[in-house]
């Protein structure tokens, strides 16, 4: 079942000419994931492939793992842009304030005021943090997710409240 995934990382490329593809981690890596284990991807369509890991290794910034699958260049930079994905029972329960991107989609966003701004539309990571995707009425809008912006999620209820930006923005002015 696929609303049980949890994005992990992406694809960026390949690494060398035996297949090896070159993966971004957005957080740390859980400790499901070693040589032996099942990796899947998905991919932009969102259809689920099935790999064993063969061998992963740090390399610079990020990681490199050898599949049983891509067995050359061309085949690994196929995977570009895939999803590496686990299942939520194979990872830890989030702490208090900490939660799993899948889980603010589809949450509906208000302001600080209680005013309904829009919903959660997607997410994506810039290296500093996850930034969310609001979508509202006079169009999409970005939120880096961190506490100068976010006041409260609440996914029993599914909301979240942002806080007042134009004061925030106020205040970053003036200090400067």
């Amino acid at each position: 079942m696929q609303d049980d995934l949890i994005t992990l990382g992406r694809v960026s490329s390949a690494h060398g000419i035996r297949g090896e593809i070159k993966v971004h981690f957005f957080h740390d890596i859980p400790s499901s994931i070693i040589e032996g284990s099942e990796i899947r991807l998905r991919n932009p369509e969102g259809a689920i492939h099935k790999y064993v890991l063969k061998r992963i290794r740090q390399h610079q910034n990020s990681w490199l793992m050898m599949l049983d699958g891509p067995r050359d260049r061309d085949e690994a930079l196929s995977l570009k842009g895939y999803d590496i994905v686990i299942s939520r029972k194979r990872l830890p329960l989030p702490d208090e304030d900490e939660y799993y991107v899948q889980d603010l989609i589809g949450l509906d966003v208000f302001n600080d005021g209680q005013d309904r701004v829009g919903t959660v539309k997607e997410s994506y990571y810039t290296g500093a943090h996850e930034v969310l995707v609001i979508e509202t009425p006079s169009g999409d809008i970005d939120i880096p997710f961190v506490e100068d912006f976010i006041i409260a999620v609440d996914l029993e209820k599914g909301r979240l409240i942002l806080a007042d930006f134009y004061r925030k923005l106020e205040k970053i002015q003036k200090e400067n």
